[in-house]
């Protein structure tokens, strides 16, 4: 799909928003398991949408082949160094997460969703995010002063730390699976898919 530009305060992205980016290129998106999901790419200062691009605003696009487009927030914006190109930077939109807070989470026995639901219901602000778990062992922790991000996966006692499993960042959803993904199951062989084999 072609990027498409939305305004900051965009949420639903069903419809073309500012427009689409249609002359943006060496577009990649990075993902860390468990960690970062940053879009990254370039944008000629003679493109139609130029003028349009600013930090803050909302970059939709496709983070790999399987999931749908996701969301990335424009963190910054720097010109080349022959001012023909801006060089953009777009973090998850999920990040929106780390500027909230929890005062206070304190969980006993619980499974991955029913923290995840306490974690809900601890932000002190409204948020437009879900959280999901499919992880059915039952643990403990509490928490302090710590933004819901954090309490999923980056301090001490946070989800990641007490229950485990892999983070998946949505539009308007933060899961974390027992397992994400499939297995590819694949065989070598030679003269079929490899020429050659060396080891020591």
């Amino acid at each position: 799909m072609t990027p498409i530009l939305y305004e900051k305060d965009e949420i639903d992205f069903t419809s073309q928003g500012l427009g689409s980016l249609a002359e943006i290129y060496d577009a990649d998106v990075a993902e860390q398991r468990n960690g970062l999901l940053q879009l990254t790419a370039s944008y000629p200062v003679t493109g139609v949408r130029y003028d349009d691009i600013s930090v803050g605003r909302i970059i939709l696009a496709k983070p790999n082949q399987r999931d749908e487009p996701h969301a990335f927030r424009i963190t910054s914006t720097d010109l080349d160094i022959m001012g023909h190109n801006v060089m953009i930077e777009a973090d998850s939109i999920t990040y929106d997460l780390n500027h909230n807070l929890v005062k206070h989470l304190n969980v006993s026995g619980a499974d991955g969703q029913t923290m995840l639901s306490a974690l809900k219901n601890a932000i002190v602000n409204p948020s437009i995010f879900t959280f999901y778990s499919d992880i059915t062992h039952v643990s403990s922790t509490s928490l302090d002063y710590v933004n819901p991000m954090e309490a999923v996966m980056g301090v001490k006692g946070s989800f990641l730390q007490i229950w485990g499993g892999e983070l998946k960042r949505e539009n308007r959803r933060v899961a974390m699976f027992n397992r994400r993904g499939r297995d590819n199951v694949a065989t070598f062989r030679l003269g079929k898919n490899i020429s050659g084999l060396k080891y020591k």
